[in-house]
C-alpha cells in the first residue's frame, strides 16, 4: 500500500492489519498530510486509541516525521524513509515554494502540542471535567481507568459459565497439570491469573482476531474430549514409530555424560528399560479404554510425569546444555 495514494477524504476508512505491519507508521503519516495537504490546524485534530502505549507511540512518531520533513526541506539530510522523501517531493512539485514550507512547518511545530492523541478513557474524563455542570456530575467524582477489574470480571464470568461446568475429570487434570509460561515461577498452573495476563497482552496491541468455526454453541466437553482423544491417538502412532530409537538415544546421551566424568540424575548409560514402562502405559490405557468412558481415564492419560521428567525434549536440551554436550533431536521432533 502506497501511503501517499490514500484519498484525503471526509468518511470513515479503514486500516486493519497485525501487528508489528506499520498502522502506526500509516496514522503518523497520514497526520502529517492532512495538516500540510488540507491546512488543517492540529489543534482541530483528535486521534482515539484504546491503551496509553499506542498514544505515546504515536505522539513520538508524528514529531518525528514534522523533523524529518522539516531537515529534509531544509537540506540538512536525505538520510529519511522513501514514503516520507516521496512525498516531500510531490509536495514541491504542486507549486509550493519551499521557503514557505519551511515557515509553515516551523508553525506547526509550535503548535503541535495542541494535536489531541488521547485515550477513550482519558476523552471521557476530559469531557467530565470541562462539562460537569451540564452533566450535572457529583464534586469529585472520577473516571475508573483500572481495565485490569474489567480483564478480572470477564476471566470470572468465564471460570463460572465454562470451566466449572466441565466434568470433574477434566478439572482434576487441568488443576494437576504443570506448564511452563512466560511468567517466571509466578504461574505453573492453568488458572484465572494465566487467563488475566493473557488477555492484558493481547489488549495492548489490540490484535486478537479469533475466527469462530464452530456454527452452533460449542460443548467444551466434547471438544476437549475429542481434542484429547485425537491427541492420545497421535502420541500413539508416533511412539510406535520414534519412543524405541529414542531411548536408545538417550542411553547413548547417558554414556557420553559419564564418558565427561559427569554423572546425570536423569540419563544414565545403564538405565532401566523406560521404553518398556512406557509401552505397558499405553497398553493399559488402550485397554481401558475399550472398556470405559475417556472422561473417567483422563487423568491417567494426562499424568506423564515419566514422559516430562526423561523424554521431553526441554528436559533433554537441559541436561545437554548443563554438560555442554551438542545433540541433534531432528529425528524426533
Amino acid at each position: 500500500m502506497n501511503i501517499n495514494n490514500i484519498v484525503l477524504k471526509d468518511g470513515l476508512s479503514l486500516i486493519e492489519a497485525s501487528a508489528g505491519t506499520g498502522k502506526s507508521f500509516t496514522l503518523s503519516h497520514i497526520v502529517i498530510r492532512i495538516i500540510f495537504e488540507n491546512n488543517i490546524n492540529p489543534e482541530n485534530i483528535l486521534l482515539l486509541s484504546f491503551t496509553n502505549n499506542t498514544c505515546n507511540e504515536l505522539s513520538l512518531k508524528i514529531n518525528e516525521r514534522i523533523d524529518n520533513f522539516e531537515k529534509y526541506m531544509s537540506n540538512k539530510t536525505n538520510d529519511v524513509d522513501t514514503c516520507l522523501r516521496n512525498w516531500c517531493n510531490g509536495f514541491i512539485q504542486n507549486n509550493y515554494k519551499k521557503d514557505k514550507i519551511i515557515e509553515n512547518i516551523k508553525n506547526i511545530k509550535d503548535n503541535i502540542n495542541h494535536l489531541s492523541i488521547t485515550t477513550f478513557h482519558g476523552l471521557c474524563k476530559k469531557l467530565i471535567d470541562e462539562y460537569s455542570i451540564e452533566l450535572s456530575t457529583k464534586l469529585g467524582s472520577t473516571l475508573n481507568n483500572n481495565i485490569d477489574e474489567l480483564y478480572i470480571s470477564i476471566v470470572n464470568e468465564l471460570w463460572i459459565e465454562e470451566y466449572s461446568q466441565l466434568e470433574r475429570e477434566i478439572i482434576k487434570s487441568i488443576e494437576n497439570k504443570k506448564i511452563s509460561t512466560k511468567y517466571n515461577k509466578e504461574i505453573n498452573v492453568i488458572n484465572k491469573k494465566l487467563f488475566i495476563n493473557l488477555i492484558r497482552e493481547i489488549d495492548k496491541e489490540n490484535i486478537c482476531k479469533y475466527n469462530f468455526q464452530y456454527k452452533d454453541v460449542l460443548d467444551i466437553n466434547k471438544f476437549l474430549v475429542e481434542y484429547i482423544a485425537l491427541a492420545w491417538d497421535q502420541f500413539c502412532e508416533e511412539w510406535n514409530k520414534t519412543g524405541e530409537k529414542l531411548f536408545k538415544f538417550l542411553i547413548k546421551f547417558g554414556q557420553l555424560i559419564e564418558e565427561r566424568g559427569f554423572r546425570s540424575r536423569i540419563y544414565s548409560g545403564n538405565p532401566r528399560d523406560k521404553f518398556k514402562k512406557i509401552s505397558n502405559w499405553i497398553v493399559e490405557i488402550n485397554k481401558k479404554l475399550n472398556e470405559e468412558n475417556i472422561i473417567k481415564i483422563i487423568s491417567d492419560i494426562s499424568n506423564d510425569d515419566l514422559l516430562s521428567k526423561y523424554f521431553y525434549d526441554k528436559t533433554i536440551l537441559k541436561e545437554a546444555n548443563k554438560y555442554n554436550i551438542d545433540i541433534d533431536l531432528s529425528d524426533f521432533i
